[in-house]
């Protein structure tokens, strides 16, 4: 509320004397709250599995971190290199290959009441990544309050499109017309330039 009170009194300055071109915010940290930690913690419970949080941290490892397959893992993903569908299966597949095929199969089986196949995986897996975020109700107020005031907003993200609009459509769907650049789209994500480049060329063309 301080926030915006603060944002009331300096609506005129802001918006004629800098009249800016653009205001960009990040999304996840800022406008939600959440990350792939948490719904990874979040999928094993719905399944059933007691993991500490050392062993958490190793298959968060093998899902998020690993480099031994560039062309399908997260990074190439938020980088725009491969599809959805070909990253969930190497999620699916870290999976199998911490638990074992059949105790993971099991386990889903029985939480999900479907068969364990590829298509279902990408399914329910998505459904509790991109709803395992909450939304920051300070910055989403202040991002409306500027929209408001006339003052044009971005999001800058380093995501993949499905990630991006699942998370708005459930967590902050007044934000769904805000312009996005998102990383899986310009190729690039930050720090790369490629991507702040982007947000210039944005802000040239639509001042």
């Amino acid at each position: 509320a301080a926030h915006l009170a603060a944002l009331d009194e300096v609506e005129t300055i802001l918006t004629r004397v800098h009249n800016p071109h653009v205001v960009a915010f990040d999304f996840a940290g800022v406008i939600v709250q959440g990350g792939n930690r948490r719904a990874l913690s979040r999928f094993l419970a719905l399944l059933g599995f007691d993991l500490n949080a050392e062993q958490i941290d190793e298959l968060y490892d093998l899902i998020f971190g690993d480099t031994s397959n560039p062309g399908r893992n997260y990074q190439a993903l938020k980088d725009g290199r491969t599809t959805v569908q070909e990253a969930f299966v190497f999620a699916m597949n870290k999976f199998e290959e911490y638990f074992g095929t059949e105790q993971f199969k099991q386990k889903f089986e029985e939480h999900f009441k479907v068969e364990y196949n590829a298509e279902n995986f990408i399914h329910h897996w998505g459904d509790v990544y991109y709803g395992s975020y909450s939304r920051d109700e300070e910055n989403t107020s202040i991002i409306l309050k500027l929209i408001e005031m006339g003052v044009p907003v971005i999001i800058l993200t380093n995501n993949f499109r499905e990630k991006y609009y699942g998370i708005i459509e459930r967590i902050v769907p007044e934000l769904g017309d805000v312009y996005a650049i998102i990383s899986s789209e310009v190729g690039a994500s930050k720090p790369q330039p490629a991507i702040y480049q982007a947000l210039v060329e944005y802000a040239q063309e639509n001042s």
